[in-house]
């Protein structure tokens, strides 16, 4: 298989990956990264190699004294680095990406989630409704409904700054 460059959206797939996985279930062997590296035609060890990369920026495995791996950091960091305080927007833009890799609107993909939301606007007068989609939610103000029913299960390992398991963040 050629090497080629990962590009942001892939990677953006990875940290969503990397954020829902323990440490010890980042390698080619666990099914979610089999899953991945079939949706986005990549090897299973090739995505395994990120989720580790995503670990040597991530403070909370630094400060556990865990390196993950060094070489690919300058293609992970800025998507750290862009996501770190902004975990909806990530969780938003990497649902989109994976239903547009399946051939599907995230619409329609979560339907079951979306319905009988269909009430709610986004709030923010700067973005206006040019982001919204066919929910009529703009990411920044309605992912978090949207997502809510999974966030406690993805994000239950202590990530980012605080080292804090996301689920103990969020009101419920």
């Amino acid at each position: 298989m050629e090497n080629k460059l990962w590009t942001r959206e892939e990677l953006i797939l990875a940290l969503n990956l990397y954020l829902k996985l323990p440490f010890g279930k980042m390698h080619s062997r666990t099914p979610e990264v089999i899953k991945l590296a079939g949706i986005i035609n990549r090897s299973a060890g090739a995505v395994a190699m990120r989720l580790t990369n995503f670990a040597s920026v991530d403070p909370y495995h630094q400060q556990r004294g865990i390196k993950g791996l060094m070489g690919g950091i300058r293609q992970v960091q800025p998507v750290w680095d862009e996501f770190e305080h902004n975990r909806e927007e990530l969780l938003f833009e990497s649902e989109q990406i994976l239903a547009q890799l399946e051939h599907q609107s995230i619409e329609a993909k979560y339907a079951g989630i979306l319905e009988g939301i269909e009430h709610l606007k986004g709030g923010n007068e700067d973005q206006g409704s040019q982001d919204a989609g066919e929910s009529g939610c703009v990411p920044a103000n309605c992912a978090g409904q949207l997502f809510r029913p999974m966030r406690s299960e993805w994000y239950q390992y202590p990530r980012f700054v605080s080292g804090q398991p996301y689920h103990s963040l969020v009101e419920e």
